[in-house]
């Protein structure tokens, strides 16, 4: 028997602790990033007990009692408040804890990989391939993704619970795993769609316990809605967000390719046009439908698959919300992309299949690939300004990655390096209020004291007139400030339209 063969759970454990700790230790040093800064070092709300519990049932980016954006996220702000509680404002703690919630996924994936009889050679290769898979990245690498994370620790443990009181019942499983589903939910809503994933891969096994989860769920759902209603659709109708559902689908499925990524922000995305690859992820997913349905037992690389697709589908905008596209979107998914790649080599393995040689020379390679793209990416989530310059340089530029890039070398006090970027984002994109705010802000300091006060009370009043706006573009131009007269000029134009 060969070293591989003799591996044991906890040799997989502590190989793939040693593998985060190489490709993503170097974030214990890592500094608040984008939405870390306002949501955890400048929260308030997060420096007593009684405000942070009125902050998690509040909104995720708002107020307590507030439910300005629909974000409801409890478990991550409670998280939040209790490492400040122990730590302080440590952003090795905060990464640390992140790390570890890493490993707790791993270790709970393992567990259940093994539940579904894989060997444990072919459950290290797929934990491999999560971990070291550069669009893990942003999960790992920023912290206010532990909503995600959060989430695979209960979706997964849900799935143990059930596992458990279908091989020897018991009301205490159904209690954990009610337990854990609400905890998942709370963490982040797509912890739900665990439910039918369960109810589709039961076939032949008890349900009872299902349907006790289930009657849990649509309360849990019934409570969401009230705390804030969803707007669902948008003016272009369903047809639309099918549309756009596909083609996000399409972009995913390339995003395991690093097609277009791994990066912050995908805004450039043209997610409304039908697509060729749109048009094959249809005719994929349709012979993916019929082959699951005629295949009794399925196997794991139909349960991966189909992972994957379940837990797609809440971020592909069939319910509008924030953000188009997010690589942390993909970190519970891809446990159904690594639970297939699982089942594949454990067919080789067991087969006794001469290809078994030239896998797993092409895991390896691909394994190290991966692991030294993910280094170095990571290593660009150290501070605001190496994430928003990485981004800066990938085409093509954002416009929305300058304003960041800008605004973080404004806090370090580079005026004329922030101020070269919301000019060139400016160019790129006019508009925003919070660009035109930056913009006359800084550009204001070559005005007299008197002057630039009065045209910054003026002009960045939330309930500024056109006229008012019109007034100060034609006074600028004749005291010879022709950018800040264009600048309300541009500004004053798509405020008209």
């Amino acid at each position: 028997m060969t070293p591989l063969e003799k591996l044991k759970m906890g040799h997989i454990i502590g190989i793939m602790t040693l593998v985060v700790g190489v490709i993503y230790g170097h974030t214990i040093q890592a500094q608040f990033v984008w939405d870390d800064v306002f949501l955890i070092e400048r929260n308030q709300s997060l420096s007593n007990f009684q405000s942070a519990w009125s902050l998690a049932w509040g909104d995720f980016f708002g107020q307590g009692h507030s439910t300005q954006s629909g974000y409801l996220r409890p478990i991550p702000t409670m998280l939040n408040y209790l490492t400040i509680a122990l730590f302080g404002y440590s952003t090795a703690a905060f990464h640390a804890i992140q790390l570890s919630l890493h490993l707790l996924v791993l270790t709970l994936a393992a567990i259940l990989l093994r539940q579904w009889r894989l060997s444990n050679l072919s459950i290290l290769i797929a934990l491999g391939v999560y971990t070291c898979h550069p669009m893990q990245v942003e999960a790992l690498s920023f912290v206010s993704c532990r909503p995600e994370l959060l989430a695979a620790v209960f979706v997964l443990s849900t799935c143990l619970c059930v596992q458990k009181s279908q091989s020897s019942p018991s009301k205490w499983w159904t209690l954990l795993g009610g337990l854990s589903l609400t905890f998942g939910f709370f963490s982040k809503e797509t912890a739900v769609v665990v439910l039918p994933f369960l109810w589709l891969t039961s076939h032949g096994r008890p349900k009872s316990i299902l349907w006790v989860l289930t009657a849990w769920t649509l309360g849990l759902l019934v409570f969401r809605f009230s705390w804030s209603p969803i707007q669902g659709g948008d003016d272009s109708g369903l047809a639309l967000n099918l549309s756009l559902a596909f083609n996000l689908v399409a972009f995913y499925v390339k995003q395991l390719f690093l097609v277009e990524g791994p990066r912050c922000l995908y805004t450039y995305l043209d997610v409304y046009t039908w697509r060729f690859e749109t048009s094959v992820t249809c005719v994929l997913l349709c012979l993916f439908g019929v082959w699951i349905a005629l295949l009794r037992p399925r196997s794991m690389l139909a349960i991966g698959l189909l992972w994957f697709l379940l837990f797609i589908g809440p971020v592909l905008h069939l319910i509008p919300f924030g953000t188009l596209a997010a690589d942390r979107y993909l970190y519970l998914p891809l446990l159904g992309v690594v639970a297939a790649i699982a089942g594949c080599v454990d067919v080789l393995i067991k087969r006794q299949s001469r290809y078994r040689l030239l896998a797993a020379t092409v895991s390896f390679l691909v394994l190290l690939a991966f692991s030294a793209l993910s280094k170095v990416r990571s290593q660009e989530w150290r501070d605001e300004i190496t994430l928003w310059s990485a981004e800066v340089e990938m085409a093509p530029i954002q416009a929305h990655a300058l304003v960041e890039l800008g605004t973080a070398m404004a806090d370090q006090n580079r005026i004329a390096d922030a101020h070269k970027a919301y000019r060139l984002a400016w160019r790129l994109k006019p508009g925003g209020q919070i660009l035109f705010r930056n913009l006359v802000r800084i550009e204001s300091q070559k005005l007299s004291r008197d002057l630039g006060r009065a045209l910054r009370n003026a002009v960045l009043d939330p309930t500024v007139t056109p006229e008012t706006l019109q007034l100060w573009s034609e006074r600028l131009k004749t005291l010879d400030h022709s950018n800040l007269s264009n600048l309300i000029d541009d500004q004053l134009k798509r405020r008209q339209r």
